[in-house]
């Protein structure tokens, strides 16, 4: 077996792990993969990355852990366009939407193949089923865009930055995860 044979098969075998460790909220086994190496931009062949996996089961901490990571991109796409703010917005996940604003480089403005935001998905899947998650994702979102236009008119780079990410964040789960403040 040529070496890099070993390397793809490292690669594979750390992909496969972290996805299992986010889909079962192995939040510590997910750490030390990343820690371990795993590509914290990994795909699956239909194009999903680990943010958008852990949007799509609904694991906050994960996401935080993600984004802890220096090379994490928090507007990586599919096939589609879409990005793991877009899938936390639409399947009503307000917890995985705060982590993902979290980000400094978050689009909230990016859209899919069909121009669609997150806030948009949130929007139809709120008009659909009348679920509250929708309804408080669509409320962070927009509460994250007025912070944004504050932002504009702030003379200063620093009270940007506190506008945009707080440097006392409230609590959500757990010690070691930035608390999320979430009605």
């Amino acid at each position: 077996m040529g070496m890099e044979t070993c390397i793809e098969g490292r690669e594979l075998l750390l992909q496969r792990l972290t996805h299992q460790a986010i889909e079962h909220n192995y939040t510590d086994a997910l750490a030390a993969l990343i820690r371990y190496g795993a590509d914290p931009n990994a795909t699956t062949p239909e194009g999903l990355t680990l943010l958008m996996i852990a949007a799509l089961y609904d694991r906050p901490h994960a996401i935080h852990i993600l984004l802890t990571t220096p090379q994490a991109d928090p507007n990586g796409r599919d096939q589609a366009g879409t990005t793991a703010l877009m899938l936390a917005a639409e399947r009503g996940h307000p917890h995985c939407v705060q982590q993902l604003l979290s980000a400094p480089a978050i689009n909230i403005g990016a859209q899919d193949i069909a121009c669609d935001t997150a806030l948009d998905r949130a929007h139809a899947r709120f008009k659909q089923t009348g679920n509250n998650g929708n309804q408080r994702c669509i409320a962070l979102i927009e509460e994250y865009h007025a912070r944004q236009k504050q932002c504009v008119f702030s003379s200063t780079i620093a009270a940007c930055k506190e506008l945009l990410w707080p440097s006392t964040p409230t609590h959500y789960c757990g010690s070691r995860m930035p608390k999320v403040k979430v009605d």
